[in-house]
Order: C-alpha cells, then sequence, then structure tokens
C-alpha cells in the first residue's frame, strides 16, 4: 500500500481507498465463513449428541433430521433443508475436532466434500483445495472427473495433475500386454457420489478383450489399494 501519498495525488487515494475496501471485505467474507462453519460443525455436534448419546441410527436420526428441518425452517427460515441438516451432522462426524476444519475452506466447500464417502479420497481433495486454492465450481469438475483414481492410476503423476487443470477426463493407462499395438485405457468418472470405472478397449472386439486382456488389468479393489500405498507414502 502507498503510505507516501504526494498532494494533489487524487487518483493514487482512490486507488488506496479501494485496495483497503477489497481487503477488509475478503477479511470479513473469510470472518463470516470462519464462522459459518463453526457453527454448522457445532449444530452437527449438538445433533450427534442427542440422538443415541453420539451413535448413529439411521431410523432414529432419519425421524429426527426431518422434524429438524420443519421446525428450524418455520422458526430460522431459509437453509436448513434436510440435506443441509444432514450434512451438518456429517460436518461434526467426519470432523470431531473442530480444529481440523481449515478456515480457508467455506461451508460449499465441506459440503462437497462430504459427498465423498471415502476418507482417504475426501483428504486430498481437501488437501488439494488447500494447496491449489480451489475454488467450490473447481472442486466439483475435479471430483466429478475423479482425479484421486486417475492420479493412482498413472505413473506420470505430475502430468496427470497438469492435464486435470485443462479438464481431461480420460487417461490412458500404461495397462497392456506386451503383444498389444493399441494401448487400453481405464476410463474413470465420477458420478451421483460414485466412482465410475470402465475400460476403454480402443476398437478391439469384446471377445477379444475378455480373451487376452482382461487379465492384465486391476480390479476396483487393486486400484484402492494401490491409492491407498500411494497417498500414504506422500505423508
Amino acid at each position: 500500500m502507498n503510505t507516501e501519498l504526494k498532494p494533489g495525488n487524487y487518483k493514487g487515494l482512490i486507488k488506496d481507498i479501494g485496495n483497503i475496501l477489497e481487503e477488509g471485505r475478503n477479511n470479513t467474507f473469510r470472518a463470516v465463513n470462519e464462522i459459518l462453519v463453526k457453527t454448522y460443525w457445532e449444530i452437527g455436534r449438538r445433533i450427534v449428541v442427542f440422538e443415541q448419546q453420539g451413535k448413529e441410527k439411521a431410523e432414529y436420526g432419519s425421524y429426527l433430521l426431518e422434524r429438524l428441518s420443519k421446525d428450524l425452517k418455520l422458526r430460522y427460515g431459509k437453509g436448513f433443508s434436510r440435506s443441509n441438516i444432514s450434512y451438518m451432522r456429517l460436518l461434526y462426524i467426519k470432523y470431531q475436532k473442530s480444529e481440523t476444519l481449515s478456515h480457508k475452506l467455506s461451508w460449499s466447500h465441506y459440503f462437497e466434500l462430504l459427498k465423498v464417502e471415502e476418507d482417504l479420497e475426501r483428504s486430498f481433495y481437501e488437501q488439494q483445495c488447500l494447496n491449489e486454492n480451489w475454488s467450490v465450481r473447481e472442486l466439483k469438475r475435479q471430483i466429478n472427473s475423479a482425479l484421486f483414481y486417475r492420479l493412482a492410476l498413472s505413473k506420470n503423476k505430475k502430468e496427470v495433475l497438469k492435464l486435470s487443470k485443462k479438464g481431461q477426463l480420460i487417461e490412458k493407462a500404461e495397462e497392456k500386454s506386451n503383444e498389444d499395438n493399441e494401448p487400453i485405457g481405464i476410463i474413470l468418472s465420477a458420478k451421483k457420489d460414485k466412482i465410475k470405472v470402465n475400460y476403454a478397449l480402443g476398437g478391439i472386439s469384446n471377445k477379444l478383450f475378455t480373451s487376452k486382456y482382461r487379465f492384465y488389468l486391476p480390479n476396483k479393489k487393486e486400484l484402492e489399494n494401490k491409492l491407498r500405498k500411494f497417498f500414504i507414502s506422500q505423508n
């Protein structure tokens, strides 16, 4: 910030005031956001403590969330849909120490992260959010592109990260036999909170694929194990 304005430098004054306003607004947004996340975490904690001393029970929980949604909306207005309340509860279940919540991530970020069921996968996207300063939109795009799984399959992880920023969803994995002319690709995508794994046959017939190539391709459980080993080794 310019602290030594020249007399009559009105444009400089306007610029400095604009910088001060922008910084103040950003700080206010971050502060409000941090309070909102902690408030929702506390609501989630109260719900979990209320139901069965913190033990989940789907039958009772479902009724409780429906009733809470109805009553809270009548009393406090928007923001208390059943889905929202459900994720407040889940926020506490997945982050039982409030200190583990990042003040850099908004409630909208956590709302998307909590849709990822696997803890290891969720932790990866959370860390990438912080490292790359992802917007909520970018976070959703990377989850939907199955970046976590594509990294686990690739031998060139830096290249995958580079391509992911361009929105590339399909990666040709180097899973092939010695006699292959065309590589067999593994197509990954995330839809409706589930990871979908398909094999790209590169133009070969299903019959040939079944007899010749299936043996060389990892099953879904093997993919998961590879992921865990890789990301644990990075810590």
